[in-house]
């Protein structure tokens, strides 16, 4: 493991954050397109502003501060968290694409990137780039397919 990537435990604690993002393609499935973005635009605001206080203000907060130091790597600490980057990411997607190109692309990065860390942490033998395994990227892609294939071809989410 590199110095970027924490401890197993507190990998899965990121991990189940990350699924726990599942919310928001449940949200575009369920709401209209302005609805959902002042959503994604509130949320990340929201983010944005936890993310450049923390380091200022709310890390001094011990409760506050445990729980955000259990899921943050090293680099995070004095930088932009992942959370941050992925709503801004999903923000984007939601403007310039189709929704259910959204919705993929958002439970792809939910779920599979979290299911092949997974797999790759408590399978993974074979090491490739940057603490990846090909156990985790085999991982990434079946999952990657099974959503492809379930969300393109069902009629139900268009825009």
């Amino acid at each position: 493991m590199n110095n970027t990537i924490g401890s197993i435990e507190n990998e899965l604690n990121r991990k189940f954050i990350h699924i726990s993002s599942t919310i928001f393609p449940i949200l575009y499935f369920l709401l209209d397109h302005i609805y959902f973005l002042t959503i994604l635009i509130l949320s990340s605001t929201l983010i944005l502003f936890i993310n450049f206080t923390f380091p200022k203000y709310l890390n001094k907060i011990p409760f506050i501060s445990q729980i955000i130091h259990g899921v943050l790597r090293n680099y995070e600490k004095t930088s932009m968290w992942g959370a941050s980057y992925m709503l801004i990411a999903f923000t984007i997607i939601t403007i310039f694409f189709p929704k259910n190109i959204v919705i993929l692309s958002m439970l792809i990065t939910s779920l599979s990137d979290s299911i092949a860390a997974v797999v790759g942490i408590k399978y993974g033998k074979i090491q490739l780039i940057n603490s990846r395994t090909l156990e985790g990227s085999f991982a990434f892609f079946i999952t990657s397919y099974i959503l492809m294939y379930f969300i393109l071809n069902t009629n139900q989410i268009s825009e």
